[in-house]
């Protein structure tokens, strides 16, 4: 009898526990567009009209994960529908690993995500995965938008932002 094997061959899996921003405050953002709140980049629905959309330029966002985490990958997401064309965002991600109550004018924060297009792609998830080089430690994540290359004066756009790493 003979039998037969298909191998199945990984070049890169990464697995990832619980996102650490799932539910937690954003304590800090930009004033929003119409109902886009920013609780939606929390609430852990990427997709329909669960996500946020800033007033104008640049735009700000500052989630508290509650204490300090070495984290090792951030997701920035947008909903994946392909009724969202592609777009380009600048973005920059500041840490702070203050474990003192966040204040707008004294908690400092270091860039480790330098500004740069980031494409949010509908067909390719229209999502990015930013996986840090170093573990990055922190308790406040600060995210800024610059720019929106999508016509129609949609300023910053975000659905969900996921942060993964470790105590």
């Amino acid at each position: 009898s003979h039998f037969l094997i298909n191998k199945v061959k990984f070049s890169e899996i990464q697995i990832f526990g619980p996102s650490l921003s799932y539910k937690k405050p954003v304590v800090d953002a930009t004033e929003y567009n119409d109902v886009y709140d920013e609780t939606r980049i929390t609430d852990g629905n990427p997709n329909g009209t669960s996500y946020y959309e800033s007033k104008g330029f640049p735009a700000h966002l500052v989630i508290d994960l509650k204490d300090v985490y070495s984290v090792k990958a951030i997701s920035l997401h947008l909903p994946s529908m392909l009724t969202w064309d592609k777009r380009n965002q600048e973005i920059e991600l500041l840490g702070s690993d203050s474990n003192s109550s966040y204040d707008a004018n004294t908690t400092k924060f270091t860039s480790f995500f330098n500004k740069q297009k980031v494409e949010f792609d509908p067909t390719k998830g229209n999502m990015k995965l930013i996986n840090l080089e170093n573990e990055v430690k922190l308790r406040y994540l600060k995210i800024v938008i610059y720019s929106n290359d999508i016509p129609g004066g949609y300023s910053a756009q975000l659905s969900e932002v996921y942060v993964f790493g470790t105590k």
